[in-house]
């Protein structure tokens, strides 16, 4: 399913070397088969 993806993806874009995420994407696909994808900052120090 689509939420499978979603939840490899973003354990494939995991914490890097720093233990910091540098930005978090996010995809939301419609029924149209139109994807949006949203990037939120990530946690630096």
């Amino acid at each position: 399913s689509l939420e499978r993806v979603v939840s490899r993806t973003n354990y494939a874009m995991g914490p890097g070397p720093g233990g910091n995420q540098p930005k978090m994407t996010t995809k939301h696909c419609g029924s149209s088969n139109q994807c949006t994808t949203l990037e939120l900052p990530g946690y630096s120090k």
